[in-house]
């Protein structure tokens, strides 16, 4: 076995520190897009994770969001068959990205994020508020029948109150 200052004239000295400040300046030049993965997984569970990605520069949309879902943490439990892209603004609004051709640092800026989902969220949103029109309405529904039972025993109790002549 060698000793350590043999060692150390074959290995070169590496700072793990300088070494990611390094890798870290190289690319400060480039983008960044900000990327939240909204999955339902098997047992239709909400999933939100968020990431960062500096895409090739000629990465279209699609093949931006197959590279996220490429590395997305969880994507052994959560399967992307089908793939949204959706822009999230930076007021929180969203859009659904309909042509996925377009080169990805010409859509997103670096204040939107870039939202890969394995469903439509739009389709999930319009169910919810569905179904909270249909509790709205049931309930809607409910107050005015009581309103008019509730009138109808008045009545009946006015009626035996005083009989009219």
């Amino acid at each position: 076995m060698k000793d350590d200052s043999e060692l150390k004239a074959i290995l070169p000295e590496h700072n793990l520190d300088t070494d990611i400040k390094e890798h870290v300046r190289s690319r400060q030049g480039k983008s960044r897009t900000k990327v939240r993965f909204i999955t339902v997984d098997s047992e239709q569970r909400l999933c939100n994770e968020d990431a960062v990605f500096i895409f090739v520069e000629d990465y279209t949309i699609r093949q931006a969001a197959e590279h996220a879902a490429a590395h997305f943490s969880n994507s052994g439990t959560t399967p992307f068959d089908d793939l949204f892209v959706y822009l999230e603004d930076e007021k929180g609004k969203k859009l659904a990205v309909k042509d996925l051709n377009v080169n990805v640092h010409n859509m997103f800026q670096s204040d939107d994020t870039m939202i890969v989902a394995n469903h439509n969220l739009f389709e999930r949103e319009n169910l919810k508020y569905y179904f909270m029109m249909v509790i709205a309405l049931s309930f809607g529904i409910i107050m005015i029948g009581a309103l008019v039972v509730a009138i109808l025993y008045f009545v009946k109790f006015l009626s035996r109150l005083a009989p009219l002549y």
